[in-house]
């Protein structure tokens, strides 16, 4: 567990949102929390109450991807897992990740399924098609194991930053919405 930071991006997320996430994360995982702005409401309060937190503020609201990238540059780990401040993690959510790790050394980016949420799509493909029987599939009953799709959104993800040559993986040139799928569509493009 010491081989991934969680790193969170938040502007002015209100404290209860942000204690509900961070009570989620296992103890034993450091915690960058990227505050958009120039400075972070409740620093005191999340610092004595969660030791493996550090709290790190842009200055300005840089938005959702470069926001990432700021704390992905400040991560000195292997692997990142992007959460968005309201994502809850599941009790056994943390072991999960190790053994997908342990078992999958040779990926750029994983996406994470929803317990609660058949509506919300975590996960998909470019074509139509293909996307189409994806969606039915997932619909129908949740997928237990690890499948390739072409995109995965960026609520959840989890980064092997041993693929990319730059922490700055996402396009600052998009403010918010749809940076995830930038993202996906480039590396596909790479193979």
């Amino acid at each position: 567990m010491k081989n991934i930071t969680v790193i969170i991006v938040t502007y002015n997320t209100p404290k209860n949102i942000i204690l509900d996430c961070l009570k989620s994360v296992n103890k034993n995982i450091k915690i960058l929390i990227v505050e958009n702005s120039e400075s972070f409401n409740d620093r005191e309060q999340i610092l004595s109450q969660f030791k493996n937190v550090e709290i790190l503020c842009t200055g300005k609201n840089l938005g959702y991807g470069a926001g990432n990238n700021f704390g992905m540059s400040a991560a000195k780990t292997d692997y990142v897992l992007i959460l968005n401040p309201d994502i809850i993690c599941e009790k056994n959510f943390f072991d999960n990740i190790l053994e997908v790790i342990n078992q999958t050394k040779d990926f750029s980016i994983i996406g994470c399924q929803y317990l609660y949420d058949k509506v919300f799509m975590p996960a998909g493909f470019f074509e139509t098609k293909k996307n189409r029987k994806f969606v039915e599939d997932f619909k129908s009953s949740r997928i237990d194991e690890l499948t390739q799709v072409d995109w995965v959104t960026g609520c959840s993800m989890l980064i092997n930053l041993k693929k990319f040559d730059d922490k700055k993986i996402f396009d600052e040139n998009i403010f918010l919405y749809f940076e995830e799928f930038d993202l996906c569509k480039s590396l596909m493009n790479k193979n």
